[in-house]
């Protein structure tokens, strides 16, 4: 992509300053617009050191009303973002609903400089991530506007020159973490193949020459207010984005048999539960010396259990290193975001554990039976989940996800149960009944999910609940048998 840029010149006779200024007004007005429409946009500025990011990012951002965007300038993780997964740092500053953020730099840069070492062992994996990552935020109605800054290697040599008679520029370029003074030509082509790759329908690339500031601040202006009109006109008609092949559901997966094998007593049961507790609470040190993340998912039927098992699983672990977040609907502030936002904001730090009581997954439940979402909306979400799982097994962390399974039969006993304990009464609600008449439907979403997100890194259990002695039992021993797993791994 990056060959034919500089042979665009721009037009010596042609004042470019002067044709930015109508651009001024335009953008301001348009600015206000996608704050009404509620419309969240990514701007990204990439290009080559000493093109002229920071002047161009400046000049862009002076004429907008700083109540409704942020600049953020990327640099070097801080330490705890240096301990996440890569793109967490920019998911939870990704603009709210109205709002624009401008980055002056961002993953594209990081994924070089983070790992120029091997940067070919990881080049594919970052490159899917990231296309995954700026697909996400497109389908949940943000604009991902990606600016580069191309200038030629003389040009690059000649400002690095100057700047070295400018000290507030030699301060910047000897502080930054990466000054590629001599590796241009080595990384040339790695960059061109990345903004080939990650040209795609919803996020394309515009490469804009450098060399005349004025010429490159006009582009930029040009780009940014022809992606805010063009998104504006879709808001209004209704247009959805774009977005990759929905899967087939009704794949025939059933679910299995609710009732276990064999039924523990309650002497069993505790001597089962302490012998599994004590390897439980072993494990957690090891993962916590390890800098393993672990998370936990809960899922299952209205009174399978869930809260039980989360319970005696964590009476068995140190509180210091675990967090239970359970999952009802989005508050104010996260209906405002991405779907996905609010769990990547909740996610362990490495060698930590949270248990999710409930989960990501109720967009494929119950905002799908209950129409809390569109169908374009729940139907995308089986691939974007996956690709986040996906993104916690590459950080290196441990999912184990439970759906615990019961018969209706059995949800109508503990259901009445709950009816005439007063130390229970607090646990049933109309809603619970509601859900029960939808089982069929209910029904046949758990086994879409189940078949859609039943991936190696992370597989489904399915804990047969109808014995609850037997459901926490089995929880426990799946535990135990993914930590020790990926702890092996590491030997």
């Amino acid at each position: 992509m990056l060959d034919d840029v500089l042979m665009k010149y721009p037009d010596p006779d042609v004042d470019y300053g002067e044709l930015i200024s109508p651009f001024q007004a335009e953008i301001g007005h348009l600015q206000r617009e996608i704050l009404d429409l509620k419309i969240p946009v990514m701007i990204i500025i990439e290009g080559w050191d000493a093109s002229g990011i920071s002047d161009i990012c400046n000049k862009l951002i002076r004429y907008l009303d700083p109540r409704s965007y942020r600049l953020y300038p990327v640099g070097r993780p801080k330490e705890v973002e240096a301990e996440m997964p890569f793109l967490w740092r920019f998911a939870l500053v990704a603009p709210e609903e109205g709002k624009l953020s401008v980055f002056d730099r961002a993953w594209y840069s990081r994924m070089i400089i983070e790992n120029k070492e091997n940067l070919k062992d990881v080049f594919r994996i970052k490159v899917e991530d990231i296309k995954a990552f700026e697909r996400h935020f497109c389908n949940d109605g943000g604009v991902l506007i990606k600016i580069f800054l191309h200038i030629s290697h003389k040009e690059q040599k000649k400002r690095f020159k100057e700047a070295d008679s400018d000290p507030c520029r030699s301060f910047y370029l000897k502080n930054i973490d990466w000054n590629p003074k001599k590796e241009y030509p080595e990384y040339f082509s790695v960059i061109d193949e990345i903004l080939f790759r990650t040209n795609t329908p919803n996020a394309p690339w515009e490469v804009i020459p450098a060399e005349n500031l004025d010429y490159a601040v006009y582009r930029v202006y040009n780009t940014v207010i022809d992606r805010l009109k063009s998104s504006i006109s879709d808001k209004k008609e209704g247009a959805e984005g774009i977005c990759y092949e929905c899967p087939l559901l009704s794949s025939g997966y059933c679910l299995p048999e609710p009732h276990p094998p064999r039924v523990l007593d309650r002497k069993e049961y505790k001597s089962k539960k302490k012998e599994l507790g004590k390897r439980l609470s072993e494990l957690q040190v090891e993962l916590y010396k390890h800098k393993i993340p672990l998370v936990v998912l809960y899922e299952g039927w209205d009174a399978s259990g869930k809260g039980g098992a989360i319970t005696r699983f964590t009476r068995y672990i140190n509180p210091r290193g675990y967090r239970i977040e359970p999952i009802g609907p989005p508050d104010v502030k996260e209906k405002t975001r991405g779907y996905l936002w609010r769990f990547y904001n909740r996610l362990p730090r490495p060698g930590r554990i949270v248990i999710f009581d409930r989960t990501w997954y109720g967009r494929v439940l119950v905002e799908r039976v209950e129409g809390l979402c569109s169908e374009y909306d729940w139907k995308r979400a089986y691939g974007e989940i996956t690709e986040f799982e996906h993104f916690i097994d590459e950080w290196g962390g441990v999912i184990v996800k439970f759906w615990i399974h019961i018969s209706k039969e059995e949800q109508l006993e503990r259901f009445s149960a709950r009816e005439t304990d007063p130390d229970k009464m607090w646990k049933i609600t109309p809603e619970d009944w509601r859900n029960r008449e939808k089982w069929d439907q209910y029904e046949e979403a758990v086994c879409d999910m189940i078949s859609l997100t039943h991936t190696p890194c992370c597989p489904w259990t399915i804990v047969s609940g109808n014995d609850k002695y037997s459901a926490r039992i089995q929880t426990f021993e799946a535990v135990i048998a993914a930590v020790e797993k990926k702890l092996s791994s590491l030997k």
